[in-house]
């Protein structure tokens, strides 16, 4: 057959390239991805009301819901206590529907789920060696320096290496094993093992969690002999991505007991996470049934009224409280935005000093820390006494509460954390019938275990309407048929 006589199928070739293209740019940041899905979204409409297929969608349960949602969190975002802010993050967010649709509707060919999968293998081959050539030579390829504590890789200061991998790793799983290639179980364990050391070297202990949930359901689909082989595959990753990093292991195992039991407490995370929590239930104390609106929280969160109970649980603590260990003089120097304090002693200062109770100096950030002086400057003080009260930070303001369930209660009320509520039980009473009632026969199983880990209500979390989040989390929707009318 010659040249001329082949026939080039164009529309498949650029669906390809563009699968390629958009797979690859999930690393560069949320840019280019999310400026494909937005064109590709609008595209997709167009092509919906010329083929007729609107009406199609609403026969589908679950994209029935997700525009319920979206319905929802429009007009809430009109009584909003920022309108605009919240308007700018609702209206554009019909767009991950649409772009879930479009995956949809290209999987239903097979060739496209074969080469997505492989796409992935790649990228995880190609940032799994750029991650080991960042410890060993201190710089990744493009010359990102290795974090002391945590491998980055092609992500640079973006710290998110482990939260990419462990919520992409459940879209290989699916892809895998609804294609069911011949080297499915070589794919298996080099891609899961590989991706496991990524996501210690991360030491991102939440993208951790998350891996370990997915691995864990999928334990239970592999056969008894495959089961077997996995944990031999994990205990060996865990040991190879611990002895690579020794400071993944201070960080996810040594820091997250310090932060747990910090303040001689049982903490929910850490008391950090704690004063989030707290300052999110009180903004929703206060708009119970409609939250406050989407992104409310980072603007609520400073006032006042806020600001004074986080104080107070501050003050409480008694690990925050600096006594003084011998007779000396206080001094509290001013100067660009900091305040610097000097302790002199009366008595031998060579005598080393408690850290958790005392110091002969420090330095504090006044926009950034909690700082609350019980004696003036220059004041002579005793042993004993109570010199100041000192917290890393001010209070339990941040961009979001670090909780996506949280997050629902304060910025979108009783009514909105239902939606949340009802699809994280119905994705749950699917996986307990299908791993306790039935057997497991269906793929879709695995989209619904990725769905359980990432918005799993007991792990602290990124922003939901973050553009680049809301990327990774919606991107498994479209592995399901949303183009059947029951699911």
């Amino acid at each position: 057959m010659t040249i001329s006589k082949i026939k080039i199928d164009h529309k498949k070739i650029f669906l390809k390239v563009l699968i390629f293209i958009f797979i690859f740019s999930l690393v560069s940041g949320p840019f280019i991805p999310d400026l494909i899905i937005s064109v590709s979204s609008l595209f997709f409409i167009y092509f919906m009301i010329k083929k007729k297929l609107f009406s199609n969608i609403f026969d589908n349960e679950v994209v029935s819901f997700l525009i319920l949602f979206y319905i929802y969190i429009f007009f809430n975002s009109f009584i909003s206590h920022n309108i605009l802010i919240s308007l700018k993050s609702a209206i554009p967010f019909v767009r991950f529907i649409f772009f879930a649709l479009l995956v949809s509707y290209i999987f239903q060919k097979k060739d496209y789920k074969i080469f997505t999968l492989y796409t992935f293998v790649s990228l995880y081959s190609l940032i799994f060696i750029d991650c080991i050539f960042q410890v060993i030579y201190g710089f990744n390829v493009l010359g990102y320096p290795l974090d002391i504590n945590r491998v980055s890789g092609i992500f640079g200061d973006e710290l998110i290496l482990g939260s990419f991998v462990s919520r992409t790793y459940g879209i290989f799983i699916f892809l895998l094993f609804s294609i069911s290639p011949k080297n499915r179980i070589i794919l298996f364990f080099y891609v899961t093992s590989i991706c496991l050391i990524m996501v210690i070297l991360s030491a991102e202990r939440t993208a951790l969690a998350i891996y370990l949930i997915i691995i864990f359901f999928t334990f239970l689909y592999l056969s008894f002999k495959n089961k077997f082989l996995i944990i031999i595959i994990l205990s060996i990753s865990i040991l190879a991505g611990f002895s690579i990093n020794e400071n993944s292991y201070k960080r996810i195992i040594d820091h997250t007991y310090h932060q747990v039991t910090e303040n001689d407490n049982i903490n929910f995370f850490s008391f950090r996470h704690q004063l989030h929590f707290i300052t999110a239930f009180e903004i929703f104390k206060e708009n119970v049934f409609l939250g406050a609106g989407i992104k409310s929280f980072r603007n609520l969160c400073g006032e006042t009224k806020y600001i004074k109970k986080i104080e107070k649980i501050i003050d409480n603590q008694e690990s925050n409280k600096f006594i003084a260990p011998y007779d000396g003089i206080y001094n509290l120097n001013n100067d660009d935005g900091y305040s610097l304090i000097s302790l002199s002693f009366k008595s031998d200062t060579n005598i080393p000093l408690n850290p958790k109770k005392s110091v002969k100096k420090k330095k504090i950030n006044k926009s950034k820390n909690y700082f609350k002086s019980f004696i003036d400057n220059g004041d002579k003080f005793s042993k004993g006494d109570l010199l100041f009260i000192f917290y890393e930070y001010k209070n339990g303001c941040n961009t979001h509460p670090h909780s996506f369930f949280m997050q629902f209660l304060s910025e979108l009320g009783v009514v909105g954390t239902l939606f949340f509520i009802i699809i994280y039980f119905r994705i749950s009473a699917y996986l307990f019938k299908q791993v306790f009632l039935t057997s497991i026969k269906n793929t879709d199983y695995f989209v619904m275990v990725i769905f359980f880990a990432t918005l799993f209500p007991l792990l602290p979390s990124g922003n939901f309407f973050n553009n680049y989040l809301s990327i990774l989390t919606f991107l498994p929707l479209g592995l399901l048929n949303l183009w059947k009318s029951k699911h």
